[in-house]
């Protein structure tokens, strides 16, 4: 066989193999998948108010990295604190620790025990404010908290008062929870502490 001969045997070659893989379709395109996607409403909290919208909204949403941006860390006033009530304190020791990296996880491992379909939600009553300031306001506000993840031992649904302590980062204008003190409507009912706790055992 001449040279010209095994160049065009060679070529027919490679053009029945594009032609067969084209037939297989290795280069139709493919489906796109479906994203995992995580549904985002958070505003620009210019306002205490603000800070229980968003919250709100990313506890409907799941969304755990707005939850955590209503919440102070070094960079927009400090520390982050929580209070638990003193019976939750008694019983789970997590909160002889417990920061800004706790509330992420109890959101998380929360999130993750959640039913197909189901979210958690809150709803936050009329706040009455106290010790307000140009930069830091305190608010007294009562909640009802739902978190159906099926876990025994551990309320699902819970009643309270969360005395929150904001303060403004004046360089970005926006405001955030620096102190967070969880109350007890009564000594019997369990508060949104028990299920900080329980969640995050």
């Amino acid at each position: 066989m001449t040279l010209r001969m095994k160049k065009i045997s060679t070529l027919v070659g490679v053009v029945l193999g594009v032609v067969w893989m084209l037939g297989c379709g290795l280069f139709d395109p493919r489906d796109p998948e479906d994203p995992i996607s995580v549904r985002s409403t958070f505003t620009l909290p210019t306002d205490p108010a603000t800070v229980l919208s968003n919250m709100t909204a990313a506890l409907r949403e799941l969304n755990s990295v707005n939850y955590l941006r209503c919440l102070s860390d070094t960079s927009s006033g400090g520390t982050f604190q929580f209070g638990p009530t003193p019976a939750a304190a008694a019983v789970y020791g997590v909160f002889a620790a417990w920061d800004r990296s706790s509330e992420e996880a109890w959101f998380l491992n929360a999130r993750s025990r959640l039913p197909t379909g189901t979210s958690m939600s809150i709803v936050f009553s009329s706040p009455v404010s106290q010790g307000v300031q140009p930069d830091s306001v305190t608010l007294d506000v009562p909640y009802d908290l739902s978190v159906p993840h099926g876990q025994e031992g551990i309320p699902q649904r819970v009643v309270g008062r969360s005395l929150l302590t904001m303060i403004l980062d004046r360089r970005t204008g926006t405001w955030s929870i620096r102190r967070w003190q969880d109350i007890a409507l009564s000594s019997s009912q369990p508060t949104w502490s028990d299920i900080k706790g329980g969640l995050s055992q």
